[in-house]
């Protein structure tokens, strides 16, 4: 069973109370942008940064096995050398 309270509301305190409920919605709307800019943008950042992170592992990792490589082959050339020298 459902009651309703009827409230006799002023018209300068109706006009003030919609006033109020429409800044809130606009003020709410532009929150809500605010957020979603705000989420795009982090996400955005984040991923930058993370490639960025990403290719400097990356680019640590490549030098690593090139430096291991280079000391291989090093390696390698001085047994070939000691070997035919003996």
């Amino acid at each position: 069973m459902e009651t309703y309270i009827n409230l006799y509301i002023s018209p300068t305190a109706h006009q003030r109370l919609s006033q109020a409920v429409r800044g809130f919605c606009v003020l709410s709307a532009y929150q809500t942008a605010y957020q979603i800019a705000y989420f795009f943008v982090y996400r955005l950042r984040n991923f930058f940064l993370r490639s960025f992170r990403l290719g400097r592992i990356f680019a640590d990792q490549d030098a690593q096995s090139f430096a291991q490589y280079e000391t291989q082959s090093w390696q390698d050339l001085q047994a070939c050398f000691l070997s035919s020298a003996q």
